[in-house]
């Protein structure tokens, strides 16, 4: 009697082992299935977005479109004039010019446009200005250059970056959550089927 209850006990732990490696698999399995999910959707995502940006370019070179677009082209562009006050705001504080081709902020002593290349205006100094400053050295000069040359080419890496890691982050945190929940599952239904097994 006792072999017999430890052979169905060993019967038991052996069938559960198997289960759960079986499960293992299956969550890597699915893991990956989720992750190529994912990659599929954000093509679909950008396929979208260059869609929009198409029919929205046709709108602004003049083309006839839907009435239901229009509008949605026109709150674009209202979005965009925001856009730009919130860079002239923005240059404006940090004490920078803003590109009159591609909109990109560079540096008050840029001659041409970091990003696009284009010629910068030229912003003739106030009177007042010059005279309140007072003479500034050249290592003065030359950091002041380097910092905003730095700023301007670190800005908008940071913000892509940061908008990627923060997508990643929360997909494999989404991922990992409901992967825990359903190995839970699982196993609680595994140790209620190993007692039903063994009574």
């Amino acid at each position: 009697m006792a072999e017999d209850f430890f052979d169905s006990l060993k019967q038991t732990i052996t069938d559960t082992a198997e289960v759960v490696g079986k499960k293992t698999e299956d969550l890597v399995e699915i893991q990956k299935l989720r992750s190529r999910i994912r990659g599929a959707q954000r093509v679909i995502a950008q396929d979208y977005s260059k869609i929009g940006a198409l029919i929205y370019q046709r709108f602004v070179d003049g083309e006839v479109v839907d009435e239901e677009v229009a509008v949605i082209c026109e709150e674009i562009m209202e979005s965009q004039n925001q856009v730009a006050g919130y860079k002239e705001k923005l240059a404006g504080r940090k004490g920078q010019n803003i590109c009159p081709i591609c909109g990109s902020l560079n540096p008050k002593s840029a001659a041409f446009c970091m990003q696009c290349g284009a010629q910068m205006p030229k912003e003739e100094p106030k009177e007042d200005d010059i005279f309140a400053a007072g003479p500034v050295s050249e290592d003065e000069q030359a950091e002041e250059a380097e910092q905003e040359v730095w700023d301007a080419c670190t800005e908008e890496a940071e913000e892509s970056a940061d908008q990627d890691a923060e997508d990643e982050v929360q997909d494999v945190k989404a991922d990992m959550e409901e992967a825990v929940s359903e190995e839970q599952d699982d196993i609680s239904a595994e140790v209620e089927t190993g007692e039903e097994k063994t009574e």
